[in-house]
């Protein structure tokens, strides 16, 4: 018996020592912002490292490097900060988690954030340090607590609790005002004090609520974000306009068309907005939607066109028919029809060469059609300009009684007569 339970023995600790050893792959970033001492980043980065070594095994700084260059060339990023890339990185480098550190130093305070993520899947864990008039002994220790609430191996620590929030859409996710990134989150907060979460994401209405939680206890938050709306009037010349927005028709609580003037409450952001009327082209635009009110918008249709029918004797088959300007030619037939302007008052007149039809006046509705027959063009009737001319000459004179004795004058005027008759 004692040499069968030596046996089970010998055979388990070789077991029991390699589950003890073995250690998930994983890469860290650290990030330090109003740090100017380089000595101290170092030292903090050496003993960031060292914590997390504990837990994990960690890629070396030329392996992260060379994953970084990869993943700018596969996602052709200048620099490789944004999510996706830093995802990339983990996933090039094959590692069951991504650490990301940030450290803030302020003159008050330095605020520490640890960040752990599964580089293909799982809810990244935040956890969220505070530490007043801190210095590198203190940050060492907050460092240190961070890292082992970061062990995916290790338990919820005493008089913590776990707070997991999803959301649809991913949204920026704040704890106590500090961010902690997009959601899907998990976040370890202190057990028994208020935690004031708020979410917030571009277009979409605020979520903010205060909870506490007991230690230990993980609450799992799951919100689908609201669409924020805006309030808009639209009108249209002629009134009466059938309204498409994003391609659905508009119609009022009796299921009816709701027609110009409307008022809308769309979502905030871009859509295609469509009015449709009877004779009228259809108006197309694109309206934002970014406040909660707006002016009033007012869009003018234009009228369809109407038919223009003309009609000219046989003879004149090649004729130019002009209508406030010219519309086109016969072609070679006595009727022809001709798009023109709705609602215009034209002059419509005919002409083939030095033959020229009477002006008839028309005016057709949108998509309506009027006929107009010539029924002869004629050449205007010239005129003859008879010239004459002839010189003239002419004398007068003329005699004036003065006091002491009378005083004669004469003048003389030659000069060019000229006549014209029709």
């Amino acid at each position: 018996m004692r040499l069968f339970i030596v046996c089970v023995l010998i055979f388990l600790l070789p077991c029991l020592s390699f589950g003890q050893q073995f250690k998930e792959e994983a890469m860290f970033l650290v990030k330090f912002v109003g740090f100017e001492d380089e000595s101290e980043r170092k030292i903090l980065k050496n003993h960031l490292e060292a914590e997390l070594s504990n837990y994990f095994e960690l890629k070396s700084e030329e392996e992260v490097e060379e994953a970084k260059e990869s993943a700018l060339d596969v996602l052709d990023s200048e620099i490789c900060t944004e999510e996706a890339c830093i995802k990339k990185m983990g996933s090039l480098l094959d590692v069951d988690f991504i650490i990301n550190f940030e450290i803030i130093v302020t003159e008050q305070e330095w605020n520490i954030k640890g960040k752990r993520s599964g580089t293909f899947e799982g809810i990244p864990v935040v956890i969220n340090k505070t530490c007043p008039q801190c210095n590198l002994e203190k940050a060492r220790q907050e460092i240190s607590q961070i890292v082992t609430s970061l062990n995916p191996k290790k338990s919820i620590t005493a008089g913590m609790a776990s707070l997991i929030v999803e959301t649809s859409p991913p949204a920026d996710l704040f704890v106590n005002g500090n961010p902690m990134g997009k959601t899907p989150l998990e976040i370890s907060v202190n057990a028994g004090e208020e935690i004031d979460y708020y979410i917030v994401a571009e277009g979409y209405r605020e979520i903010s609520e205060l909870v506490v939680l007991k230690p230990g206890q993980k609450l799992k938050i799951n919100k689908k974000l609201a669409r924020k709306r805006g309030k808009i009037r639209i009108l249209s010349d002629p009134t009466g306009s059938a309204v498409f927005l994003d391609g659905k028709l508009q119609r009022s609580s009796d299921g009816s068309e709701d027609k110009t003037p409307i008022d809308l409450r769309p979502t905030y952001g871009a859509h295609k907005l469509i009015l449709k009327k009877n004779k009228f082209k259809d108006f197309e635009t694109t309206i934002q939607i970014n406040k909660p009110e707006h002016e009033p918008e007012r869009f003018t249709l234009k009228p369809e066109p109407g038919k223009l029918v003309v009609t000219v004797p046989p003879a004149y088959k090649n004729a130019q028919i002009f209508a406030d300007g010219y519309l086109g030619s016969m072609g070679g037939r006595s009727t022809k029809s001709f798009e023109v302007p709705a609602n215009v008052s034209l002059e419509v007149y005919a002409k083939d060469e030095q033959a020229v039809s009477l002006t008839k006046t028309v005016e057709i509705e949108p998509g309506g059609s009027e006929t107009v027959i010539f029924h002869k063009l004629e050449v205007p009737i010239g005129f003859n300009v008879k010239l004459g001319a002839a010189l003239a000459y002419d004398q007068f004179s003329y005699e004036l009684d003065t006091s002491n004795k009378p005083i004669k004058t004469t003048y003389s005027l030659l000069g060019f007569e000229i006549h014209i008759s029709a």
